[in-house]
């Protein structure tokens, strides 16, 4: 009976994974599904970039061409249209004819004869213009027709924008300059710009409207009665916003009667999942949620909790089984292993209070502020980066013991940190030897060493000199050596570091008490911390046995 149902559980389990097997191949279709709508997005995302890039393409246009006509209107490049003007000498004024004219050509030539150049004087009776492409002689008599009664009759200066202009049914977009007595414009055929968009495509529709009114002013292309697409692009220093429908079966080739069936197989699927899941649980699923309860029970404080036993040996038997000897086994070390976990959550405290040095960090601030200050941006840039080396390392999460080279990295961010500061006040020496680097220590004892050296000695002594030495003692051993030129220890901190008294009730040095706490917490008594110091002279002696790297 016992073997029977051992291999009923296993059977199950079996058709499961068969069940699951068949299922991954509907499953296809629901990625199918997701790979339809994420290349659809991607259409609709290249069909709004393409819009885009038109519509700049173009704002560059009228932005340039505004430019060059304020260029040519002004005194600062060629003097023709101000001589056109102004200027009272009749054979200049016939030379700044031919000239401003030959500007202008050459304009249009630059710009694929895309658009209409004009200069008008009215008081002179002047009007050329540079044409277009394609334009004849009737259409250009047309268009300065247009050009001189919308001076004459609607001109308003300044126009803040390009407006809308229709020259014998022909839409444009106009800019008109007033200088001197004379004007200077040009005109864009919107013809030009939707056909540049739309080409030989019949798929798409486009419209360019008013802004302000709303009006249709051109449109091409064959609207859809069906669902359609429409982006919309408003064109900077215009009035004008283009309007781009494109079908939607252009977006979604597959259309949604294929959408629609693979919604099915999906929904099929899920339903033979569940009818799968509601077979198993009886006798698969019941009971380990009675096991995740009483796994979370557990983990709530109730340590009396047990699951009842099983009469089968059946894999669920066994975790059951597993489980309530777990719970006896956890009882009885639960006392020890708490006590050892405090003590160890004290050490990470004092480790943690060892990590936060707030005065160092606003010291960097104001350094930066300084630095900004004067403009100094190649060292705010290095202080910068070294700053975020060494503040990476401090709140990064590490190990009991790390590497010595990423003790001495963090050391050498260090140093740069103060070198900023300091400038030629500070000279830190480190001697050790490569084949130690990967020697495992305590996280921020060296650290902390140099750094309460420099802390109460930088700004007491001209040159402050700290010699490290990291070599091995012996076999097993690892000595650590930190000397400097400071001005020493007080005679009672030192006396009490020596007797490995405390020292944090004396507001100094707190950093070395916490050094030695943990230090003692981790290595016990197999340690030694010697200080000599006068003044002009200290050497930290830390004598710490050899940790294996795992």
């Amino acid at each position: 009976m016992k073997k029977t149902e051992d291999k009923s559980v296993i059977y199950k389990s079996l058709w499961i994974m068969g069940t699951v097997m068949i299922l991954a191949v509907l499953i296809i279709e629901l990625v199918s599904i997701f790979l339809i709508q994420r290349d659809r997005r991607k259409t609709e995302r290249l069909f709004s970039n393409t819009i885009e890039s038109y519509g700049q393409f173009w704002e560059d246009k009228f932005a340039s061409t505004s430019k060059a006509l304020l260029l040519m209107s002004g005194t600062d490049s060629t003097p023709y249209y101000q001589q056109l003007c102004i200027s009272k000498d009749p054979l200049t004024v016939e030379t700044a004819k031919v000239q401003q004219q030959k500007i202008m050509i050459e304009m249009g030539e630059r710009y694929g004869r895309e658009m209409m150049l004009f200069v008008y004087v009215p008081e002179r009776n002047i009007y050329f213009v540079s044409t277009e492409e394609g334009t004849t002689y009737a259409y250009q008599r047309a268009f300065k027709e247009k050009i001189i009664s919308y001076i004459a009759n609607q001109y308003q200066e300044p126009e803040k924008n390009w407006i809308f202009m229709e020259f014998d049914g022909h839409q444009y977009l106009a800019r008109i300059y007033s200088a001197e007595n004379g004007y200077i414009g040009a005109a864009f055929s919107l013809e030009r710009i939707v056909s540049g968009f739309v080409g030989e495509r019949k798929d798409l529709c486009v419209e360019v409207r008013n802004n302000e009114t709303g009006e249709i002013k051109i449109h091409q292309g064959t609207r859809k009665s069906g669902i359609s697409t429409t982006c919309v692009y408003p064109l900077k220093y215009t009035n004008a916003q283009i309007y781009v429908s494109m079908d939607e079966g252009m977006l979604d080739p597959g259309g949604t009667f294929g959408t629609l069936l693979l919604m099915g197989v999906m929904m099929l699927a899920i339903a033979s999942i569940l009818m799968a899941i509601g077979l198993q649980g009886k006798t698969v699923f019941a009971p380990l949620e009675q096991l995740r309860r009483a796994m979370e029970q557990y983990s709530t404080g109730d340590l009396d909790v047990r699951l009842p036993e099983r009469e089968n040996v059946s894999q669920i038997g066994q975790l059951y089984q597993t489980f309530n000897h777990m719970a006896d086994q956890i009882q009885i070390l639960r006392i020890d292993v708490y006590e050892k976990e405090l003590e160890r959550q004290r050490a990470r405290s004092r480790f943690l209070q060892v990590q936060i040095q707030p005065h160092f960090y606003t010291n960097i601030l104001n350094l930066i502020h300084g630095m900004a200050q004067i403009q100094d941006f190649e060292e705010i840039q290095k202080l910068c980066r070294v700053s975020a080396a060494y503040f990476r390392y401090l709140m990064g999460q590490k190990g009991t013991f790390v590497p010595l080279k990423e003790e001495l990295r963090c050391l050498t961010s260090y140093i740069e940190i103060q070198h900023c500061r300091y400038k030629d006040m500070l000279e830190i020496q480190v001697n050790v030897e490569t084949e130690m680097e990967d020697e495992m220590i305590l996280p921020l004892v060296i650290q902390t060493f140099v750094g309460n050296s420099v802390k109460h000695n930088i700004m007491l002594v001209p040159h402050l000199e700290i010699e490290l030495t990291v070599k091995r003692e012996g076999e097993h051993d690892l000595l650590i050596l930190i000397e400097d030129n400071g001005l020493g220890f007080k005679k009672e901190i030192l006396d009490k570091i020596n007797r490995n008294e405390s020292i944090e009730e004396e507001g100094e040095h707190i950093g070395i008490q916490n050094v030695k706490e943990r230090i003692r917490e981790f290595y016990g008594e197999a340690y030694e911390l010697k200080i000599t110091s006068q003044p002009g002279y200290s050497e930290i002696r830390i004598l710490l046995p050899r940790i294996e790297k795992q």
